[in-house]
């Protein structure tokens, strides 16, 4: 074979030599002085045997003559006359790679190299039972001097690694490709740009198809750095002087500057040429970007520094015959000083006897050998791989295999499962290892405590048996699916127990990649957060519910109407109303029967709202004595009219509280939803708006809003902040209208009565604005006002005008006033701040405001009495009968109403009413007094009904202070007894 293979060498002409590829010729020309030197024909097939490259020969026929062991045990076939030539794919089982066809004969490199043509091939895979090779396959033509083709030289290697390779480079690019904030750009050796990321594009502002082909320096390098660019560059091309990592200022595409740390890595693609890398960081993310550019850093080094075994020539009796090197292996002595040595001379003892043992194995059986070993080199242990294979009748071949880092990894590998097998056993968490399907491979123990099941009832099973039904769906899409694309993700779900209960848990999911970074299995640990879930389920619920009714409240309730608003904008069929409810004397409910009553009256106004509405209706409790109702889905404002009846006649039955009957009515606002409202805010202010309007149109009812009521109250609010502004500034007046005596026309005091005049707007009558006054709650600070003006005044008065020292006034008070807890205290305050005379004082208030605490104000008017003031019921016979207590109230006179006075020429039945109040107060011993007296025919019947007092425009309308003192300026007590006179004679008694 040797003197053949010489033979063919010299026969190959210097034209055709130059066409052999580099890598066949690297071999050959290794292999001549060997041979040349050896003188024994065995040696060469020998060495061509261990050498770790494929070799073959076929003749002019395509005979195969000759494989070396090496293409043997890649083709799996023992002897050449295994093969038949014609058929040479189906002997060796050689396919194309990535399909079922097997490689046709004519495509095969040594084919088209019998054809005269050199020829080359990557996409042979050759399938073996256990194991798939991919084989790339060199062929070349040896030519006689007749240029006819007499051999085909054909080398292959196993290149599974190296597409392993390609594909990790492919990934590798697809991640830099899709890595957002680090840009990557690819040049050759021109500085021609031959990769463009996205990145690339946002840091610097030039689309892929306008960077590809483009120089580095025409685009993101400043002028100024143009020449150093260029120079480092040759310099890294031509001598390997590395360009170190650095911070730089690039520059735009519009020309500004960016600040990046960029790193450079030159690299060798598959075809042989070098590429250059950068790796830009923005550097206000550059803690991060340092990361991933160091796992890419490695990435890329470990394809650059992959290099062939050391391959050692030994005798059999242990004597070093040669060597062909490896950077990565590192040997106890320089392989050129170890000609001549024997292993035991090189080796440690224990060692050296392994590796003789091994060698003479290897002569025996003719088989392998495999060494597994620990060596001393330059005082640091490493881990080296052998195999030991017979090359010739007295020499062996053995090729070593740094393994330390495998060796280390795996001593890592094993310690981590046994930290994690120690940690998974040793915790309260739940501990899961799952097959890419979910299923379980390993339960911690805790799994029995958690869920009930044992080890053995867990292993295989499908964890989506467990999950609760409305919790799958979710878990498979969102975090199953994302944990198969390599992302740790955590959630949360439900999981039911062996009891059947299901319980929460808080899970984080993490893939487990192999060495070639497939995910192979995923990893689970989880925690039972079932009473957290609880209590923050609770905590929502309770942010969004009425804590006394159970009821949504007013942050649902706006969640709710701002959907029913986007629906209605969205759909022209959808209808919905909005009902805002407001008991009518609830207060009174809470003042006299006390709180505890009062809550449970709410509860069963919120049971009574449930079962009048439908489900789909959302009630709300919003504040007090406050609810809202959502009509939803509803067909016009009469079906939300006959709602809101229903309710308001189921109110008429008492509602039974305990041992008690309560009445109550409410008084209702209805708004139609409609595309003019846009916030929830809007649709209540309307239906509060509507709702007012029943309260104050006699309650117990409901108004439908429309834009005029809006407009009312816009002028309420403003009439109230005008008020409240003018409060601040007490910007009112008295005005005083007297009080006669009508036998006689003396002038016997006045009635204070308030006046305010708006800046804009005139005189305000006391009617517009002292009830805003009490809804607003700051009618007592008027009322306190006006006491202590009236005294004041009359105290000026009385000095002023000797003769008129007697004059009283009258002052009305609220129901709040009677409410206020310093009412007596103001009152005393006044009186001695004033030096008024008590007794010259008559506190008037309603009859309306005697029956809201009947108890309460009799306790209060009794200690007014004491006090020497007069107490007086103003407008008597208008409002709630009072006549089952009036002689239990410390009253010293009561005023008929205008109303009755007005008309009592024209009505029998009024003047019988004045008539039986006047009987009334003379059988209690009260005073009866009249109000509103315009005419002479009505004085007339009132004295002829034995009334003292009056008061009217018949004497004088209110006046001010100036016509007061106009009028008292006559020094005339009788002021009125031209009137008085006109009806009888005046008794100056």
């Amino acid at each position: 074979m040797e003197k053949r293979l010489l033979s063919l060498i010299d026969s190959i002409p210097p034209k055709d030599w130059d066409n052999v590829p580099e890598s066949v010729k690297n071999l050959v020309n290794k292999l001549i002085p060997i041979v040349e030197m050896s003188g024994v024909e065995s040696r060469l097939e020998q060495i061509l045997d261990a050498t770790p490259i494929g070799l073959a020969v076929h003749d002019s026929t395509g005979k195969l003559i000759y494989i070396n062991n090496t293409g043997q045990n890649l083709l799996g076939i023992k002897h050449t006359t295994e093969v038949d030539s014609d058929s040479l794919s189906d002997s060796f089982k050689v396919y194309r790679a990535n399909s079922q066809e097997l490689y046709p004969i004519e495509a095969l490199p040594s084919s088209i190299a019998l054809q005269g043509r050199n020829a080359k091939a990557n996409d042979l895979e050759i399938r073996h039972a256990d194991r798939t090779l991919c084989l790339e396959v060199t062929a070349t033509p040896i030519f006689d001097s007749q240029n006819q083709v007499i051999y085909v030289i054909a080398t292959f290697q196993d290149i599974s690694e190296r597409k392993s390779l390609e594909k990790t480079e492919h990934r590798f690019r697809k991640l830099f490709e899709s890595t957002p904030k680090i840009a990557v750009q690819g040049y050759d050796v021109q500085r021609q740009v031959i990769y463009w990321n996205e990145a690339s594009t946002e840091f610097y502002g030039y689309t892929k198809d306008e960077a590809i082909g483009q120089k580095l320096e025409d685009l993101i390098i400043p002028p100024s750095m143009h020449q150093d660019v260029i120079a480092r560059i040759q310099n890294w091309v031509e001598n390997g002087e590395i360009i170190p990592a650095d911070e730089l200022i690039l520059m735009r595409k519009d020309g500004s500057d960016v600040a990046v740390y960029s790193s450079h890595i030159m690299l060798t693609n598959t075809e042989g040429d070098r590429e250059i890398y950068c790796v830009d960081i923005d550097l206000t993310k550059h803690k991060q970007a340092e990361i991933e550019l160091s796992r890419a850093n490695e990435t890329n080094q470990a394809l650059i520094n992959a290099i062939p075994d050391l391959i050692i020539r030994v005798s059999r009796d242990g004597l070093y015959l040669g060597s062909i090197g490896a950077n990565e292996i590192e040997f106890a002595i320089p392989l050129e000083n170890l000609i001549g040595k024997r292993i035991s001379d090189v080796l440690e003892p224990q060692l050296a006897q392994e590796r003789m043992y091994l060698v003479e194995q290897a002569f025996i059986t003719g088989k392998l050998q495999f060494h597994e070993y620990r060596i001393n080199v330059k005082d640091e242990f490493r881990c080296e791989e052998a195999r030991i294979a017979v090359s010739g009748e007295n020499e062996a071949i053995i090729l070593i295999r740094d393994i330390t880092d495998r060796k280390n990894a795996e001593l890592a590998l094993q310690e981590s499962e046994a930290r994690y097998r120690l940690l998974s056993e040793n915790t309260n968490d739940l501990v899961c290892l799952h097959q890419p399907d979910g299923r379980y491979t390993y339960v911690s123990p805790s799994c029995e405590t958690l869920l009930g099941y044992s080890y053995d009832e867990m292993i295989g099973r499908d964890p989506y048996s467990l999950f609760h039904p409305d919790d799958c769906e979710h878990l498979l899409q969102n975090i199953h699916t994302q944990a198969l694309q390599g992302k740790s993700v955590p959630s949360t779900y439900r999981i039911r127990q062996k009891s059947g209960n299901y319980i929460w848990f808080e899970t984080l999911t993490k893939p487990i990649r192999d060495k070639n970074g497939v995910i192979i299995q995923l990893q689970t640990t989880s925690r039972d957060v079932t009473e957290r879930i609880q209590t923050q389920t609770k905590l929502a619920y309770d942010s969004l519910h009425d804590a006394l009714t159970g009821l949504p409240n007013r942050q649902l309730l706006s969640e709710r109407l701002e959907l029913a608003i986007h629906r209605i904008h969205r759909h022209d069929s959808y209808r919905f109303a909005v009902l805002f409810l407001d008991l009518d004397r609830f207060k009174i409910v809470n003042d006299s029967l006390g709180h505890l009553v009062g809550d449970r009256l709410l509860i069963a106004i919120a049971q009574q709202l449930k079962r009048t509405f439908r489900e789909i209706d959302l009630i709300a409790r919003i504040g007090g004595d406050e609810f809202v109702v959502l009509l939803e889905d509803i067909q016009d404002i009469q079906e939300a009219v006959h709602a809101t009846q229903r309710l308001l006649n189921s109110l008429q039955v008492p509602l039974i509280l305990g041992d008690r009957q309560v009445y109550t009515s409410c008084s209702v606002g209805i708004v139609f939803g409609s595309t003019d409202y846009h916030q929830a805010s809007e649709l209540l202010r309307d239906a509060d708006i509507a709702m007012y309007r029943a309260k104050s149109q006699g309650k117990s009812r409901y108004e439908i809003f429309d834009t005029t009521m809006h407009r009312q109250a816009l002028i309420r609010m403003n009439l109230e902040n005008d008020l409240r502004q003018a409060i601040e500034i007490q910007a009112f007046s008295l005005h005083y209208q007297p009080l006669v005596c009508l036998r006689t026309g003396k002038l016997l005091g006045f009635e204070a009565l308030i006046r305010w005049h708006h800046p804009t707007q005139g005189w305000k009558s006391p009617n517009e604005f002292i009830p805003v006054a009490e809804e607003m709650g700051i009618i007592h600070q008027l009322s306190h006002w006006v006491l202590r003006e009236a005294c004041r005044q009359l105290v000026t008065w009385h000095k002023t005008f000797p003769e008129f020292s007697d004059l009283k006034v009258n002052v009305n008070l609220s129901s709040q006033d009677l409410q206020h807890p310093d009412l007596i205290e103001q009152i005393d305050q006044v009186i001695a701040q004033t030096q008024f005379p008590p007794h010259l004082l008559t506190i008037e208030i309603t009859e309306r405001m005697v029956i809201e605490n009947v108890e309460a104000t009799i306790a209060t008017l009794t200690k007014l009495r004491t006090r020497g003031l007069e107490i007086s019921i103003d407008d008597f016979g208008t409002g709630y009968s009072s006549l089952s207590y009036l002689h239990l109230l410390p009253i010293t006179s009561v005023k008929v109403d205008r109303s009755f006075v007005n008309q009592m020429t024209d009505s029998n039945k009024n003047y019988r009413i004045v008539e039986t109040i006047a009987t009334l107060s003379h059988q209690l011993g009260i005073q009866s007094i009249s109000e509103g007296i315009e005419t002479l025919p009505q004085l007339i019947k009132l004295k002829e009904l034995h009334y003292l007092h009056g008061q009217g425009f018949l004497f004088a309308r209110p006046l001010d202070v100036l016509a007061v003192e106009k009028l008292l300026s006559k020094k005339n007590l009788y002021l009125f007894a031209d009137l008085a006179n006109s009806c009888c004679v005046i008794d100056r008694t």
